[in-house]
């Protein structure tokens, strides 16, 4: 998958440097935006009461790929409809919390686990505009490559009879580089030849496996952790398959194995921005 992603980058590159001396005009566009969760996976918060006996609980959708972005953008018109781009950005990914509460005569059982991510994102594409002089709808469809880190918080506090204990772990999450698909529909304004200002929507597909983590700390009622713990308590590599004999006892001294899962980074959002352009 590297060697594809990294074949395909270089080739879209090399296209656009080629395709730039039949160009009708170079520019620059800097932006950013907000995106939503799309394509999402779920999870629940669930609040139990033993003592009136009754349960709630509610579905939670989440994306990594939500949260800020901020991005700039090299891009040639080959003529005044069609031209080709690549974004360069930066994703500040937001929080999503799980909440897992239990209440009980003589004691209380909360437990909160926040998720979120950060991500540089590489986006060449095609683009399409009308070409009109003032106002100048266009369309945008390619791909997004994706170099992302995963981030889990999970807090854990047990009160039984005024007797409180609370644990808290943070994992790191190192990703394999994701690809995917980006489409934006958006208008332009040109306020001249050189400036004109932009606004779009924008939707990315986008899933992406972790390749390891590592819990980076660990706390119980506030003394360290991590000392105590073995290497395959605190690392986990992920893998498309694994083997192990379970006449022999796993080796506390390496990372633990476990299948890769796809982690959901799809958003749609909207993004505004300014344009340069050099003709």
């Amino acid at each position: 998958m590297k060697k594809i992603i990294k074949l395909i980058f270089v080739t879209v590159v090399i296209s656009l440097y080629a395709l730039s001396t039949k160009a009708q005009g170079i520019y620059i566009k800097i932006g950013g935006g907000y995106g939503l969760p799309a394509g999402t996976s779920s999870f629940q918060n669930s609040e139990r009461n033993n003592v009136t006996q009754t349960n709630k609980y509610d579905a939670v959708n989440y994306s990594f790929g939500k949260g800020i972005n901020f991005a700039a953008t090299f891009g040639d018109m080959f003529n005044k409809n069609f031209g080709a781009e690549l974004n360069i950005g930066y994703l500040l990914g937001g929080t999503t919390e799980f909440t897992d509460n239990t209440i009980d005569v003589s004691a209380t059982d909360e437990i909160k686990e926040k998720i979120n991510s950060n991500m540089i994102f590489f986006t060449p594409a095609l683009v399409i505009e009308s070409g009109f002089e003032k106002i100048n709808p266009y369309a945008r469809i390619g791909l997004i490559i994706g170099i992302a880190k995963g981030f889990s918080e999970y807090d854990h506090t047990y009160d039984l009879a005024g007797s409180t204990n609370s644990s808290v772990e943070k994992t790191e999450y190192k990703m394999d580089i994701g690809l995917g698909a980006n489409a934006a529909l958006g208008v332009m304004y040109n306020i001249s030849e050189s400036f004109a200002i932009f606004g779009e929507c924008n939707i990315n597909s986008l899933s992406i496996t972790p390749k390891s983590s590592e819990i980076t700390v660990s706390t119980l009622n506030g003394t360290d952790q991590l000392n105590s713990m073995s290497i395959s308590e605190k690392k986990t590599d992920y893998l498309s398959s694994y083997s192990y004999d379970q006449n022999s006892t796993p080796s506390t001294s390496e990372p633990r194995k476990e299948i890769k899962t796809k982690m959901p980074f799809s958003s749609i959002g909207a993004n505004i921005g300014v344009k340069i352009s050099f003709k």
